[in-house]
């Protein structure tokens, strides 16, 4: 083309010389202002949408954090104790206000605050206050929700999804049930998202919007609401489009981000507003260009055009060889990067295929169903679902405040293992959920009928590897074969009742749900004679006859292999409540009326060892309460000597004195009252005192001092109850019974 451009004559090269000058740069401005303009609309929108990925994220944090809380919520004794009351009395109120306390401390440092309802008394607590349903629901509800629908709503029954609600203040309420009854509501405060949105330098004059998964709107950064937008907000998360709201052009950015969807909206007149100052600057220099390029064009020209062509020939063959490096850079620059690419893919890709597979397993509705479709996980693909519980690390085990390392560790090594033992047999998904590994394991068709068998099989030998070469323990349940998405969370739950099985009966490492699954033929029997028998022998107080006649009746009951973890908790809370009842009918009171944890640490133990052993305590208590009231003593001799030599200890109290002598404080209590006719406590305090005033008078030692030796450490404590007793303070005493002795007055 060059040769065939010099061959022209003189003529035609000033012709298409002077055409060029003022075509090319008219052209030219018309592409620089159209890549100019595009290139500055996808600067901002991308600067956008990592913006609002963000937001999302912070906001995502808050919510996990909410989950965590939530957690710590549903697993609190104190809570759950509180959740059985159906009457406020003294002893509740102060019960609400150590929740109030625990709320507290569980929410400290987060963006969010959370009030817990309990239905039962109909009040919610939270961490400033303590107020009936109906305050709460005036405050934060009464302009969003109707009251019978919100009482529907958290009357429902359990379920794990989130539900979001937006109060008359744009701020965001996440709400759900608990497992014991209750409703735990967590507050989004709107100063919270909005310093997120001004945090993340969202661009000015656009607007950003979060919509839950009904696209009802949570929260305006301008507090305005652009009205329907149900046919945008369906669209495919990052999908950027020109919209025409309230008469305005727009350009529209969605994502969706679990369960809420992020709309920002920015007017089409701002790109233009920011390429104002750009279009002057390119005006300018196109109108220099042409200037400069008919003098130059004129000036090479007139001296000749050949010099021209040997200049553009060495011109070309000098870039020929730069190009060449350049281009060789920028092969190997584009194939490092194309590397990095695929492994951060990878990694991402792992990611979510771990997301959507706790997805599954907590019941919820995953957004990234097809990152597993692509693995070969289909809806309708058969499955088994196996929950693994580490239980020792081994060589792994390290110093203390290094066993989470140690998890991580062996959580790493086990799941190799599986994959390397299971992967033979099928496709497996693994991933931690609840501090357990839990695999989805994806089987045949043909095979699907023993797969737990097969499954079993394999895991005996990863278990096996795992003890050999690392001497790492785990238990492992399996659950039924099962297919479709919405049925992994009920494989999950097979799982973990087969490994809370293993726990309960001390069973096999490795148990399937096929094993323990109820059996009509096998019943637990607790005859009204067995039961009078166990009765009759506790009324003896003789606690060791008790005892194995409990352990042998329990043996009995647990050897059969079928049998459910239901039938074996109905036993043992007949065992308990015969106990109890013989208690009460030989005393006449209930000894635990006061101390419910011991009975309470039956039920939430999860080995029968520990449950027998929980059983065990109560019994021996029991016994030894009717063998002490039905043998003559003078014990209310022995409490006064224990007492009398024990006031100086600051931790004496009625529990303690009841745990030396092993019998029920109330039951302690109320002997001492009908032996020396006065509380335990004032004879303790008054005990104090007059040691106190000896030494007040034969000594030197301080307040503070003396209020520590007989007994009273903390010194407000220490002059309440010397002043309760004697009508003065300690110091004004001992400035009394000084002036005494200086006048020769003895002291009293």
């Amino acid at each position: 083309m060059a040769k065939g451009l010099f061959n022209l004559s003189v003529k035609k090269i000033w012709l298409f010389s002077y055409i060029s000058i003022f075509i090319i740069p008219i052209v030219s401005f018309g592409i620089v202002y159209s890549q100019t303009y595009t290139m500055f609309r996808n600067e901002i929108i991308n600067h956008n949408i990592e913006s609002i990925k963000s937001s999302y994220n912070s906001i995502n944090e808050a919510t996990y954090s909410m989950l965590e809380a939530q957690t710590k919520i549903n697993s609190s004794n104190r809570i759950n104790a509180v959740a059985q009351k159906s009457r406020i009395d003294r002893d509740l109120q102060y019960e609400l206000y150590e929740v109030s306390k625990e709320i507290e401390t569980i929410i400290s440092g987060n963006s969010y605050n959370a009030f817990l309802y309990f239905p039962r008394i109909d009040h919610v607590v939270s961490k400033d206050a303590i107020t009936s349903m109906g305050i709460f629901y005036n405050a934060y509800m009464k302009d969003t929700i109707k009251m019978e629908e919100f009482s529907q709503a958290i009357s429902s029954a359990y379920d794990s999804n989130t539900y979001i609600l937006r109060d008359n203040q744009s701020n965001i309420i996440f709400y759900n049930k608990l497992q014991n009854g209750c409703t735990v509501f967590f507050l989004m405060y709107n100063t919270y998202l909005r310093n997120i949105v001004s945090r993340n330098d969202l661009t000015d004059g656009g607007t950003l919007y979060i919509y839950d998964s009904h696209n009802s709107l949570l929260f305006s950064s301008n507090d305005d609401n652009p009205g329907n937008m149900d046919g945008l907000l369906g669209s495919q998360s990052g999908v950027v489009s020109k919209v025409r709201v309230n008469k305005t052009s727009m350009t529209a950015i969605i994502i969706h981000a679990n369960s809420l969807r992020y709309l920002f909206l920015i007017p089409e007149s701002f790109f233009f507003q920011k390429l104002l100052s750009v279009n002057i600057t390119l005006a300018l220099s196109i109108i220099l260009t042409l200037i400069l390029g008919i003098l130059s064009m004129m000036l090479l020209l007139n001296v000749n055009y050949r010099p021209l062509g040997k200049i553009m020939e060495n011109y070309t063959e000098y870039t020929g060889d730069n190009e060449f490096y350049a281009i060789t850079g920028i092969i190997e620059a584009m194939a490092k990067k194309e590397k990095e690419l695929e492994m951060f893919f990878a990694n991402s890709k792992n990611v979510l295929q771990d997301s959507t597979i706790i997805n599954l397993l907590t019941g919820s509705a995953p957004q990234s169903i097809p990152i597993i479709q692509e693995a070969g996980f289909q809806d309708d693909s058969p499955f088994v679902v196996v929950a693994i519980s580490i239980e020792s690390y081994g060589e792994l085990s390290t110093e203390p405040g290094r066993e989470e390392d140690a998890h991580k560790t062996a959580c790493y090594i086990v799941s190799n293992i599986l994959l390397d033992e299971i992967g033979a047999y099928g496709k497996v998904f693994i991933t931690e959920l609840d501090e357990n590994l839990v695999c989805v394991v994806l089987v045949d068709d043909e095979m699907k009928k023993n797969a737990p068998l097969h499954i079993y099989r394999c895991l005996e030998k990863a278990h096996s590897r795992a003890m050999g070469t690392f001497s790492i323990s785990f238990y492992a349940g399996i659950g039924d074969v099962k297919a479709g998405y919405d049925s992994v969370i009920t494989g999950y739950k097979e799982a973990l009742e087969a490994l809370e099985y293993k726990y309960l009966v001390q069973t096999d490492d490795v148990i399937s749900y096929r094993q323990i699954k109820s059996n009509e033929s096998v019943k637990y029997y607790y005859s009204q004679e067995k039961e009078q028998q166990f009765a009759n022998i506790i009324r003896t107080g003789d606690f060791q006859a008790a005892n194995e006649y409990m352990l042998k009746a329990i043996d009995e009951q647990t050897k059969h292999k079928q049998i459910s973890p239901n039938i074996i908790k109905c036993f043992i809370f007949d065992l308990l409540g015969t106990i109890l009842k013989t208690s009460v009918n030989v005393t006449g009171e209930d000894i635990f009326v006061n101390n419910s944890k011991d009975i309470d640490s039956v039920f939430s133990a999860n080995k029968i060892s520990d449950i027998t052993a929980n059983l065990q305590r109560i019994l021996r208590v029991v016994c030894k309460d009717i063998s002490f009231r039905s043998a003559p003593s003078a014990r209310h001799v022995d409490l006064k000597n224990f007492i009398d030599n024990h006031y100086q200890d600051q931790h004496l109290n009625i529990n303690m004195i009841g745990d030396y002598f092993g019998l029920a404080p109330s039951y302690v209590s109320k002997m001492f009252k009908e032996n020396y006719r006065e509380s335990m406590l004032d004879y303790i305090n008054k005990l104090r005192v007059k040691k106190a005033q000896e030494l007040l008078v034969t000594t030197n030692h301080n307040i503070d001092e003396i209020g520590s030796m007989v007994g009273l450490a903390n010194k407000v404590t220490f002059i309440r109850v010397f002043k309760k007793h004697t009508g003065l303070t300690p110091s004004k005493f001992r400035e009394l019974e000084a002036s005494k002795r200086a006048n020769n007055v003895h002291p009293v």
